[in-house]
């Protein structure tokens, strides 16, 4: 109880508003509106069956880019352009149509997934306790891990701060176009990953800085609030995920 009324309360919104205002215009909460709202939304119930392998692969090609003015172009930004952030994931076996159990690496230039091991099998005493039912429903994880390498000989002491800042661009980004392959995914801030880091075949520059739960979402879609509702996304008392 106490953790939600903390949540209701907002205290990322500042309270002393005894300045000078500028009223900006606000729309009104037709559906479409809405709709864009409860879009972007955590999901944490997952469907059971096989998530076919098409339906997957758009999905990831999202992350690949494709080459402008001789450059790779990506649909996140990146500090520098140097994109030093890369894409693994835990496939659990059987639940993407085609793809053995195991861990990848989604390769953005090739489009293909590199089987790093196939031994490996995590389970959910790497999450947190609260994450643990969501984790046993997912049909696949998404590690973004930061290589050093890769940013520190430009941007020095800064080189994690960027690419912290490209993970959560990359996260709201995967979030955002998701649904549109019928999968939800759930953002995860931290998890025990030294037990199982050998899977992935990392050198000691490799920094873990997010990591998604997905799966195919359930049959129902996601509820739209009734079109003229008093509440507007930042109104008080509104807790949204």
């Amino acid at each position: 109880v106490a953790r939600i009324d903390f949540k209701l309360n907002q205290w990322g919104i500042r309270r002393d508003t005894d300045h000078q205002t500028l009223q900006i215009p606000s729309p009104e909460p037709d559906e479409a509106l809405l709709r864009t709202y409860s879009e972007r939304r955590s999901v944490r119930d997952f469907a059971n069956g096989l998530l076919p392998f098409a339906q997957f692969g758009q999905f990831l090609r999202s992350l690949a880019p494709i080459e402008m003015d001789g450059l790779p172009k990506y649909r996140y930004a990146s500090g520098g352009g140097l994109y030093p952030v890369q894409t693994y994931l835990y496939i659990k076996p059987d639940r993407i149509e085609g793809i053995p159990g195991g861990v990848y690496y989604y390769h953005p230039k090739q489009n293909q997934l590199l089987l790093m091991s196939s031994e490996a099998r995590l389970d959910n005493s790497t999450q947190a306790p609260h994450n643990r039912e969501i984790f046993d429903k997912a049909a696949f994880v998404i590690f973004l891990l930061g290589q050093l390498k890769a940013i520190e000989p430009l941007y020095g002491g800064l080189a994690r701060d960027f690419c912290l800042l490209e993970a959560g661009h990359i996260s709201q980004f995967l979030m955002m176009v998701a649904p549109a392959h019928q999968i939800g995914l759930c953002p995860i801030g931290a998890m025990e990953f030294e037990p199982i880091r050998h899977f992935f075949h990392l050198e000691e520059s490799h920094v873990l800085l997010q990591l998604l739960f997905g799966g195919e979402m359930g049959s129902e879609p996601p509820e739209i609030p009734v079109t003229g509702a008093t509440s507007m996304p930042g109104a008080a008392g509104q807790g949204t995920d």
